[in-house]
Formats: C-alpha cells, structure tokens, sequence
C-alpha cells in the first residue's frame, strides 16, 4: 500500500459536486471544495464511503469551512490534492449573535464560478 505525506489543513471554500474519472471504471460525480479560480481540493469526509461520499451532500452549493489533512494526488490535473476532512462546518453562519457583521467576512462563491467552462473547439 503507497502511504502519502499528510498535510494538516483548514480552509474554507464552496462544496461543488463535479463528474470525475471521466472514462475510467470509477467514473462519477464527486465533491470538491472549490477555494479559488487557482485552487480546489477533491472531498473526503473521513469515515464516509468513498464511492457513495454522502457527508458532503447537504453541503452542495455551499461554502463551508474544513478542517482534516490533505494528501497529494498522483494526478494533478483536476485538483490540488484531496482534503480528508475530519469536520465541516458553514463558514457563513453567523457567528456573533449581537448580530454585528464580523470584520473579516467569507466572500461566497456561485457555482457558476465554481465550475470550470466547458473547452471549446478552436477554429
């Protein structure tokens, strides 16, 4: 079995749900934390089965802070890694409840945002 360094990590991101594996016997939609328009993390909830990844489910669509380790993936191309998170919590639920704005507020990401555009073939 390949052991890979673990990284502890928290950051906070929106949850996407995106076809991965295209073409491959493990082909299906997965979920991400999308970062920013240079980082996101493929999903794991520590415990959760990773072929079904029902942890992430109600958290579709939105932004979440995680804590847990991330690992390196061997394929870099669709992430920066995989972030095995040992809790999720809304990073946008209020967390002053005199109902002040807090100082440094999450900006929100829309799932427009979140998902990469399609290529399109050039002429």
């Amino acid at each position: 079995m390949i052991q890979y360094p673990e990284e502890p990590i928290e950051t906070t991101g929106t949850v996407v749900f995106l076809l991965s594996n295209i073409g491959t016997k493990s082909e299906g939609v997965f979920p991400f934390l999308y970062v920013n328009r240079n980082t996101m993390y493929k999903l794991h909830l520590r415990g959760d089965d990773s072929f079904e990844e029902r942890g992430f489910r109600p958290y579709d669509g939105m932004r979440v802070k995680v804590s847990g380790v991330k690992i390196e993936d061997i394929k870099k191309s669709v992430a920066a890694g995989t972030l095995i998170a040992d809790t999720v919590i809304l990073a946008d639920k209020p967390e002053n409840p005199s109902g002040d704005s807090p100082q440094n507020e999450a900006e929100s990401v829309s799932i427009e945002e979140a998902v990469p555009p399609p290529a399109t073939p050039t002429e």
